[in-house]
């Protein structure tokens, strides 16, 4: 097992790892331990290729059926006219589900990559940096409700100047 691997320079000690658990680890880490730069930099770039095609094919879908409300009419079109109806009303409700579990997770994500700074920083945590500590759990909650706010109030704020993007 390898758990003395330099990051940053620094050997890190074995009491580290065995102190943080695997909620507390960023994708960037376990990537950097799984696989090393190589990886993290290949998975990048076929990730990439994959969301252009995915780019590519809604531009043309959307220059098809410009719609409001166009995934879930793409959906019932190409159900047929016999599950239009059904299928839109399934592909409208995974994407409003799909949209709050996004932000969800982006807050939690945002939150566990803040506190794994603490564990590599050695800053001691009362009752200890594991998922056992109800302390713990509440802090990682805290500040995912806080990063939620932080979205949600960006959302109440004025455009002042939407002239770049052709709305003002």
């Amino acid at each position: 097992m390898a758990l003395h691997r330099k990051l940053r320079g620094q050997l890190l000690r074995p009491e580290l790892h065995r102190r943080s658990s695997a909620n507390h680890r960023s994708v960037f880490f376990l990537g950097l331990l799984a696989g090393g730069p190589a990886a993290m930099w290949s998975s990048y770039i076929i990730t990439m290729f994959f969301m252009f095609i995915t780019a590519a094919v809604l531009a043309e879908i959307c220059s098809a059926l410009p719609l409001s409300g166009s995934i879930y009419i793409w959906a019932a079109e190409s159900a047929g006219p016999k599950y239009a109806r059904f299928v839109g009303i399934v592909v409208a409700w995974w994407t409003c589900t799909a949209w709050m579990t996004f932000a969800a997770y982006n807050c939690q994500t945002m939150a566990n990559y803040i506190v794994s700074l603490l564990v590599v920083y050695e800053v001691d945590f009362p009752g200890g940096i594991t998922m056992d500590n109800v302390k713990w759990r509440a802090f990682i909650w805290a500040i995912s409700e806080g990063f939620l706010i932080v979205a949600i109030a960006m959302n109440y704020l004025p455009c002042k100047d939407n002239s770049y993007s052709g709305m003002g």
